[in-house]
């Protein structure tokens, strides 16, 4: 019995999957209906009925005067083409650089300057075309509008023999069309004067997204190039000390550099930043209430606070800045140069502050070492031009770290701060791994290969001063 039910059910699901022409029979669905076609026809304008004209001559003044609110003033017109000449001159001033014709003697860091500058001009650009697009459409709809309401009112002033409007009715209509035709030239001006803008806009907009890519191409052909010599040898290089222009280079070099990531910095982290103060001051509050009160919120029997628990809740003012200050340098990687350099002086001052109160004069010689490599590093950020005054600096910072991880690994200081040797074996292979770069680099400052020496040693005693800043914290 179970296995004629099963049969029949399979024949009958058989019967709903097999095509119903093959069995000449008519479909157990219904056919499937199609949808009539829409009428894309445009809708019909026609004249008003002289029942609703009184209506619609109160509708029509309130449609042009809504209409004439979009219209710009030639003051705000001006406003916008002198907001527009004020970001194109400094773009202007921006593309002169004879530099980015050829990209000669331009590094990867200098590219990476010159890409975010190039991103906040691009920003800006879209920025005004977002403005100006938003004015557009609204124009548009405004003269669409006004144009199907004068042909309406058309329509209803060539009925005026066949429906027998009064002479007054006749000069009112004429009269409403006249105000159309005035308030529709104006908001047609504005338009034009807003499409021309936006074609400028668009022009160099263009401009800058292919300077973008030419950027990107020369970037991975440095990044290809990263083993070769970019320069003459460190000696012979130390001749070119003798220009007496070098030093007034450089200092013309960093106010340009300053300014311009300060412009960078406005344009696009001003608000996080301001954000991020919001957040500092609320943990400043809270960690001074903590210190105050943290001896009622925990048991002390149960919860004994370590000594370096201990030195974090009694430094809130520290604690915080560092917290703080590591959290943006995780969350904007892409902080212009100068204001990395800063972020980075910043974190610093509680860092040393925290270990020396956690250590004393042990960890004197470490903040002292840290100390030199950091100020050797923000000299390195300041002043970076690749030529001779820069390879010295990137030479000294080698050497020093070279000497301290080689100290690291052959004197052993850390050792009894590793309860697991396997941990410890780990991170002297880390150290030894950085020391090589470090040796490496030294060899290809001294042969010429700049870029190589400034990328090994830079990704060295960064990681290094970030490990011991999460060690900290």
């Amino acid at each position: 019995m179970k296995l004629n039910q099963t049969a029949a059910l399979f024949l009958f699901m058989l019967s709903l999957v097999i095509p119903q022409k093959g069995w000449s029979q008519e479909p157990v669905l219904p056919p499937r209906q199609e949808k009539p076609a829409q009428d894309t026809a445009e809708v019909q304008i026609l004249p008003f009925p002289p029942s609703r004209i009184t209506d619609a001559f109160n509708q029509s003044f309130n449609t042009i005067n809504e209409s004439g609110k979009v219209i710009k003033s030639d003051e705000q017109l001006e406003k916008v083409t002198t907001e527009i000449d004020t970001m194109f001159s400094g773009i202007d001033l921006f593309l002169a650089d004879s530099t980015l014709a050829t990209f000669e003697g331009v590094g990867v860091r200098e590219l990476d300057n010159l890409k975010v500058k190039t991103d906040l001009y691009i920003g800006n650009i879209k920025r005004v075309q977002d403005h100006l697009s938003e004015d557009a459409r609204v124009a548009e709809d405004a003269v669409s509008s006004l144009g199907n309401l004068k042909e309406r009112w058309g329509l209803t002033l060539d009925r005026k023999e066949e429906d027998e409007f009064p002479e007054t009715r006749v000069a009112r209509i004429e009269r409403t069309i006249v105000m159309i035709d005035s308030v529709r030239s104006l908001l047609q001006a504005n338009l034009e004067v807003t499409l021309s803008q936006q074609d400028r806009l668009s022009d160099k907009q263009i401009t800058l997204e292919m300077l973008q890519d030419r950027i990107s191409e020369h970037r991975a052909y440095l990044g290809g190039r990263l083993f070769s010599r970019d320069m003459p040898g460190f000696f012979k290089d130390l001749a070119s000390l003798k220009d007496t222009t070098l030093l007034s280079r450089h200092s013309s070099l960093l106010k340009k550099s300053i300014s311009s990531d300060t412009e960078i910095f406005r344009s696009r982290f001003l608000v996080p930043m301001i954000i991020i103060s919001v957040l500092f001051v609320l943990l400043l509050v809270l960690s001074f209430w903590y210190k105050t009160h943290f001896a009622k919120l925990i048991s002390v029997e149960k919860f004994e606070l370590s000594e370096i628990q201990l030195a974090v809740v009694y430094s809130p003012l520290f604690s915080i800045i560092f917290i703080v200050s590591l959290l943006v340098r995780f969350i904007f990687p892409d902080l212009p140069p100068t204001f990395r350099s800063l972020n980075l002086a910043i974190m610093m001052i509680p860092m040393v502050v925290i270990v020396i109160r956690l250590y004393g004069s042990l960890a004197r010689a470490w903040m002292i070492t840290l100390v030199t490599m950091f100020i050797l590093t923000f000299l390195y950020e300041l002043v970076y031009y690749p030529d001779v005054i820069l390879r010295i600096i990137l030479m000294l910072i080698s050497i020093t770290a070279f000497i301290l991880f080689t100290w690291l690994i052959v004197k052993k200081p850390l050792l009894d701060r590793f309860k697991n040797s396997l941990m410890y074996q780990i991170y002297r292979i880390i150290l030894a791994g950085f020391t090589l770069l470090l040796f490496v680099s030294i060899i290809g400052n001294l042969a010429g290969a700049f870029r190589m020496a400034e990328f090994f040693t830079l990704a060295a005693i960064q990681i290094a001063v970030l490990a011991i800043g999460i060690e900290v914290a």
